[in-house]
């Protein structure tokens, strides 16, 4: 199908809905396409495999196709582009309304062999599980969203569950209840990515993602807010893997294990990074992470890193970390709380070699130390 136009307005169906095409699947070459296709309209259908272009693509590229308006649903697999697709979507935008349940997207509600390429979406998206300004569920490179994303669970700018993310960027402002964040709300993989919305959830929260396993060369510079326990101004859970060459640098809030740049590590390592941001929390709060797990307790855990904002907290609040160590790792901020209160650490359970912190520490607690 190529450059086709239309404007639907009264679509009936039980499933598979698109402004084009209902189902779309390989021709007998073992080939099919859509491309440089355009529709516009309200569409509103309680209804699974709805989207602006193709209901569900079970096979095929989707290229060139753009989709202006509105899409209300209360089912599943819900996208301003397709739906669902198996194969590549690439150089597609939508500018509208975009509203479902489960792997909801501004592009693809999910994707499955490929990624969605060099996309845009401008507008709001709502959901409830796997809600993201590009895709719900799966892959995307070098895509870009503006607007809002809101969702409960897994709620990002660009997935709500991001496999690879890659050279992506998001404006969005970010609303979620657990497991948010700018890039993705969960996410296996991100890299070259930047965020410049600001992110609002409940626990697991980051900046770039909510919890997250490898991320290398992103920066997130708008400000996290959280009403929950485990909150980074970069990554809320950090789980395994590496996190290096990222920086945060937005204002960090939160309850329990907050951290300007991480909120909790778990086995995991975190090299050449930063965060500049000033953190506020009540325990285990620290200007570079919250907490580490025993998991992350040598000194290679956090390698060449530093913090510069400053802590407010209560208990095991530190200038680079509520309870860890570290290596080759300074922080510059002040630190204030009321017990466990230091200049690097709240409480340093693991060794901190070639350390040091230069902010001032008040605490009105007995355990207090300009380091840890």
């Amino acid at each position: 199908v190529i450059g086709c136009h239309a404007m639907p307005d009264s679509l009936v169906a039980n499933a598979e809905v698109g402004g084009i095409a209902g189902y779309m699947s390989v021709d007998g070459t073992g080939f099919s396409a859509i491309i440089d296709c355009h529709t516009e309209g309200d569409i509103t259908l309680g209804i699974n495999y709805l989207g602006g272009i193709v209901g569900h693509a079970d096979e095929g590229q989707i290229t060139g196709c753009t989709f202006n308006g509105s899409i209300i649903s209360t089912g599943d697999f819900i996208g301003g582009i397709a739906g669902r697709a198996v194969d590549t979507v690439r150089e597609c935008s939508v500018e509208g309304i975009i509203e479902g349940n489960n792997s909801v997207g501004g592009i693809t509600g999910n994707i499955g062999n490929r990624p969605v390429m060099n996309s845009r979406f401008t507008g709001s998206v709502t959901g409830n599980i796997n809600v993201g300004g590009i895709i719900g569920y799966g892959s995307a490179t070098n895509s870009h969203t503006t607007g809002t994303v809101t969702g409960v669970t897994r709620a990002g700018g660009i997935a709500g569950y991001g496999s690879s993310i890659v050279g992506c960027t998001s404006a969005a402002e970010i609303i979620g209840d657990y497991q948010t964040g700018g890039i993705a709300g969960s996410s296996s993989a991100i890299r070259n990515c930047s965020v410049t919305g600001n992110v609002t959830g409940g626990s697991v929260t980051g900046g770039l993602t909510g919890s997250g396993n490898t991320v290398d060369s992103c920066v997130v510079t708008g400000d996290v807010i959280a009403m929950g326990d485990t909150v980074g101004g970069l990554i809320g859970w950090h789980t395994y893997n590496t996190v290096s060459n990222s920086r945060a640098e937005g204002k960090v809030s939160g309850r329990n294990n907050v951290g300007g740049f991480a909120g909790h590590m778990d086995g995991a390592q975190i090299t050449r990074c930063v965060a500049t941001g000033d953190v506020t929390g009540e325990d285990y709060v620290g200007a570079f992470v919250g907490t580490t797990s025993s998991a992350s307790s040598s000194t290679s855990g956090m390698n060449l890193s530093y913090a510069t904002g400053d802590v407010k907290g209560r208990n095991y609040v530190g200038g680079f970390s509520g309870n860890g160590g570290g290596m080759y790792c300074f922080a510059r901020g002040n630190v204030s709380g009321e017990d466990y209160v230091g200049g690097f650490g709240g409480e340093v359970q693991q060794r901190a070699q070639y350390c040091f912190s230069t902010g001032k520490v008040a605490a009105t607690g007995e355990h207090k130390s300009g380091f840890g």
